[in-house]
């Protein structure tokens, strides 16, 4: 008589079954309808409002080639005259410097051009001035670690680096609240970065000139020593056309003192041509998209969180009402069986008193 009740209660809300393959689940969540859109809603409401919470990000992004990918050419090329000139006095000028490009990530990580960039004003969507510090880092009284903790923000947070090997592409992407603002930080770096791979290279290119001056100081003091010692030959010497081994050796010193005097001579005509050209033909950034405010919001992307916190909440819904459902089913289960061996263990000792 219990396990006759037993079934028939079990059999109202959840039956007297688990869930047994999809049929199974389907026929629980059928049931259950309500319940799985209602927590589906409740997920979805708390998206939509943690997304109002959240601060809109805008991308700018600049693209930019160094104009030796343009060209062809090698910074080193510009320096040709210059190199083909040293190489001849055993000058070997392959440490010069040579395309920068697969360095401007690394290079846009400079503190100084970071420096620059924070504290330089900039204009926002509204008109107003704005430094990018005070928008990263706003507690002026920590002025000892500020630049650093902005800095840090600067490049894990705001800035993005990428470069191209095939195309020789460089691209700078800023992510800011401000859509104004991204485009002009992202500006600005590539203009730093500009200044600074100028500097790099005039400077590289100021100390090669500068190791040839020393040589082309070399060879002034050489020619003094060989018009020295023909001139003290020919002083010591003065009938020296009467002996053939004193003409010989005349004619020595005098060779001597005119290859020094060519060489001299051609160093001299090269490296002024270089000097004049080096600074015209140092690479230089060619902008090709410069960076622009964006009109549209890169995060957060409204409809695809709504989507996906509802497709959480049918998961989460579906695993609540199933779990609900088992955990029912066990219950009346084990009091069943529990109901079940108490009445036969009754009806065993009436029998026996009988």
């Amino acid at each position: 008589m219990r396990q006759d009740g037993g079934n028939s209660q079990g059999s109202g809300e959840f039956g007297d079954l688990g869930v047994e393959g999809l049929a199974g689940i389907i026929s629980v969540l059928s049931r259950k309808w309500k319940t799985l859109v209602a927590i589906c809603g409740i997920v979805s409401l708390i998206a939509v409002g943690a997304i109002l919470t959240m601060s809109p990000v805008y991308q700018a992004t600049c693209t930019f080639i160094s104009s030796s990918q343009i060209t062809g050419e090698s910074s080193m090329s510009s320096l040709g005259a210059l190199s083909s000139a040293a190489s001849r006095f055993g000058v070997d000028l392959r440490g010069a410097p040579g395309d920068l490009s697969p360095l401007y990530p690394w290079m846009l990580e400079n503190r100084e051009i970071g420096r620059q960039v924070l504290e330089a004003p900039f204009v926002d969507r509204n008109g107003s001035s704005i430094r990018l510090i005070d928008r990263l880092y706003p507690d002026a009284t920590d002025s000892i670690g500020r630049f650093d903790r902005a800095l840090n923000r600067l490049h894990r947070k705001v800035l993005n680096y990428s470069f191209d090997r095939k195309s020789g592409v460089t691209r700078v992407t800023a992510s800011l609240d401000d859509p104004v603002l991204a485009a002009n930080v992202a500006n600005a770096f590539v203009e730093g970065l500009d200044k600074y791979n100028q500097g790099v290279m005039s400077d590289k290119a100021g100390s090669v000139a500068g190791f040839l001056e020393e040589r082309l100081a070399d060879f002034e003091k050489q020619i003094e020593r060989e018009e020295k010692a023909l001139r003290d030959f020919r002083t010591a010497n003065r009938g020296y056309s009467q002996s053939p081994s004193l003409s010989l050796e005349e004619s020595r010193l005098t060779r001597n003192l005119e290859l020094a005097q060519q060489l001299y001579l051609s160093l001299r005509s090269q490296f002024e041509m270089v000097r004049m050209d080096e600074f015209k033909r140092l690479p230089r950034l060619t902008i090709i998209d410069s960076a622009n405010p964006p009109y549209k919001k890169t995060s957060p992307r409204a409809l695809s969180l709504v989507g996906l916190s509802a497709l959480l909440g049918l998961v989460l819904g579906a695993a609540a009402i199933l779990g609900r459902h088992q955990w029912i089913w066990y219950r009346r289960h084990y009091l069943e069986v529990r109901s079940a061996s108490a009445g036969g263990r009754s009806e065993n000792g009436v029998g026996g008193g009988n």
